[in-house]
């Protein structure tokens, strides 16, 4: 309710026991809220958010969306080139609507998701052929799903439905930025508060670095002195760090930086220190 127009937060949907049913970027239109979901989890979050509509004046539309991420040192100069100074969108949370021609549009975001200077460019008028082309022959260049998965993962991203779900409280996976603890009541907000006011976590979300070349898998266990504290949830070979880096949970005390143990993956016993997030703070 406090958002205001063009402006746009990132935000968990929580379960009444505080635990991660998915997440979503929310847009302040001028008289209704964009809801920009990841495709794989748009299906249960809509049905967990239409399941609480009871008395509410509320209308769900769907509007499946083509969309461009462009991340990267160059993105604004690309974005520059495409839409002009003019265009560009205000402040670090900030979004526009910018004309495509005379009967499209297409929402021009700021998008700090990688830790890198980036845009969300999407349309649910607009295919984004013309879009993409002109931002092609500008320079930019596509990457694919494994690009994507490392640079999240060198970013400390958790993805919902892979390091946070609904086995997960959001205070575990460091999503403090994402939950609201001012506003009125929501499901999950008496496990946050309580957490957050009178305890704390018993397990925290940390990044690992590897010391080898095999990439462990998800659910794979981690071991300190032949005893499990944790698991990995997601993990790629980072270019920019030359080493596999992974996510996963641990047990206090054993997220203090430095605190070294063993994956255990696929009969591979491979050596892993905890490091902190961002694996790669911001570029």
């Amino acid at each position: 309710a406090t958002l205001p127009p063009n402006r746009w937060t990132y935000a968990l949907i929580l379960n009444p026991k505080g635990k991660v049913v998915g997440d979503a970027w929310v847009y302040a239109l001028a008289d209704a809220f964009l809801l920009d979901l990841p495709a794989d989890e748009a299906g249960w979050v809509m049905d967990h958010i239409r399941k609480h509509l009871i008395s509410d004046d509320v209308i769900l539309e769907e509007f499946p969306a083509a969309h461009i991420s462009l991340h990267g040192p160059l993105a604004p100069t690309f974005v520059r080139r495409l839409v002009g100074d003019a265009a560009l969108p205000e402040g670090p949370a900030g979004f526009t609507a910018v004309p495509i021609d005379k009967k499209s549009s297409m929402v021009l975001a700021t998008s700090g998701y990688f830790r890198l200077p980036g845009f969300e460019i999407f349309s649910w008028t607009n295919v984004l052929d013309e879009v993409w082309r002109r931002l092609a022959s500008a320079g930019a260049r596509p990457v694919g799903r494994e690009a994507w998965h490392t640079l999240r993962i060198e970013a400390g991203r958790p993805r919902a439905g892979v390091d946070m779900d609904e086995s997960t409280i959001a205070l575990e996976a460091r999503m403090e930025s994402a939950i609201s603890f001012t506003k009125g009541c929501y499901e999950g907000q008496e496990t946050i508060a309580r957490a957050t006011y009178q305890g704390h976590m018993n397990r925290l979300l940390v990044g690992f670095r590897l010391d080898t070349d095999v990439i462990p898998v998800r659910e794979d266990p981690v071991v300190v002195d032949g005893r499990k504290i944790g698991h990995i949830t997601s993990a790629t070979y980072s270019p920019t760090v030359r080493s596999v880096v992974a996510m996963g949970y641990v047990r206090r005390p054993h997220d203090a930086p430095g605190t070294r143990g063993i994956v255990e993956s696929d009969g591979w016993q491979l050596r892993a220190t905890v490091v902190p997030l961002p694996i790669v703070p911001g570029r």
